[in-house]
């Protein structure tokens, strides 16, 4: 299995405005980050294929809602200390934002105000690896008929949304790794708008990397030489 590119990306958005530590923004904060680390212990976020929602709040303007998602291709026991492990870190990190998101190695944990359930990509971030592959060209290649294969049936999938595998390329023949992803927050048609646009900027960011993820608050995708994780049966 391939190593993580990054063990920790974070992003906390300024423009999203502040809440006071003592505010009923900050309580119903920790209470969705609260519910997301109690549904985790109990192994409820596998049951529900890697995705779990939380929110809280009546009013307009102290309401909060939070999802935990966990890559498609590992076991519970990891999507379990990922998200346990992650919730404290996103709140010593976003400190007072009312917008943040975390990703480490194969999980993610955001939050928002108001309704989190919208397809608003305010971030777009990257890792890659330093090493670089001889054939690029083949590599990208590979990639994009990997994308274009998969979003033909990538709500056919186990969880929905979801895509594993793998591409060859070059020559000799080797094999490229590939798992891309969304949140169950957004529609169909919003993932498909949320794979391509990332796919479309792992050119200009990641170009001949051997390895390389893309992340954003709604989706995923990664390509890695190496082996990533096991498919998961449908």
């Amino acid at each position: 299995m391939a190593k993580p590119i990054s063990t920790e990306i974070y992003q906390c958005n300024k423009e999203a405005g502040t809440y006071d530590p003592n505010s009923p923004f900050k309580t119903n904060l920790l209470t969705t980050l609260k519910i997301l680390a109690e549904e985790s212990k109990k192994e409820k976020i596998p049951k529900e294929k890697g995705f779990s929602l939380a929110f809280a709040g009546d009013k307009l303007d102290e309401e909060v809602t939070a999802i935990a998602l966990c890559a498609g291709y590992i076991e519970a026991k990891e999507c379990v200390s990922c998200v346990s492990s992650t919730i404290p870190l996103l709140l010593q990190k976003c400190t007072n934002q009312k917008k943040g998101m975390a990703w480490r190695e194969i999980c993610m944990v955001r939050y928002e105000a108001f309704s989190i359930h919208n397809p608003d990509t305010w971030v777009v971030t990257n890792e890659t690896s330093e090493a670089k592959v001889k054939d690029a060209a083949a590599l990208e290649k590979a990639l994009n008929q990997f994308v274009e294969n998969s979003m033909k049936k990538l709500y056919e999938n186990n969880p929905a949304g979801y895509a594993f595998g793998t591409q060859p390329y070059g020559s000799p023949s080797q094999e490229l790794f590939v798992v891309m992803q969304c949140a169950l927050d957004i529609a169909s048609r919003e993932c498909d708008k949320c794979l391509l646009h990332i796919a479309k900027e792992m050119k200009p960011c990641c170009i001949g990397a051997s390895d390389a993820i893309v992340v954003t608050p709604n989706c995923y995708m990664r390509k890695s030489r190496n082996r990533i994780g096991e498919v998961k049966n449908s």
